[in-house]
């Protein structure tokens, strides 16, 4: 539960500066597609969390 919550936050984190550099920076931006890179970002985070975790690499 810990890995989940950990990756969501750090998920929702990656979106905001995603989202406020694109601003930033004046590119045209979609927020579909900053969304759906997020979830990208989450699966992948995710997914590599449960692999370091339950194979113990890094341990």
């Amino acid at each position: 539960m810990y890995t989940f919550i950990s990756s969501l936050v750090t998920a929702i984190g990656f979106g905001l500066c995603m989202f406020f550099y694109k601003r930033f920076k004046g590119e045209t931006w979609s927020i579909k597609r900053t969304i759906l890179t997020t979830i990208r970002f989450f699966i992948l985070y995710y997914a590599a969390s449960l692999l370091i975790e339950y194979m113990g690499i890094l341990k």
